[in-house]
């Protein structure tokens, strides 16, 4: 964005004013924006390619793997006491 926004600002002023703002380089006049729109545009597609995916819920990476939740009680544990308190 540090690129992309002032070129699109040079190119705005020189299409709405009619001069040219332009560096010189080997004898030729290169417009500003020339330079920093092809430069903005890299920096973009470089923080594009190189984002990271958002982490997908724990339930879609089950469903897409298959595996499930065991159906069904397991075998219940002896130490453990369901009825009343003695």
């Amino acid at each position: 964005m540090l690129w992309l926004v002032p070129g699109l600002g040079f190119l705005a002023v020189d299409l709405a004013t009619g001069e040219s703002h332009s560096l010189r380089a080997l004898g030729y006049p290169i417009p500003v924006y020339l330079v920093a729109i092809p430069l903005g545009l890299f920096n973009l597609s470089t923080w594009y390619r190189t984002r990271g995916k958002a982490p997908e819920p724990a339930w879609l990476a089950r469903r897409r793997t298959g595996r499930r939740r065991p159906e069904g009680p397991g075998e219940a544990d002896p130490n453990f006491r369901f009825g009343p308190p003695e």
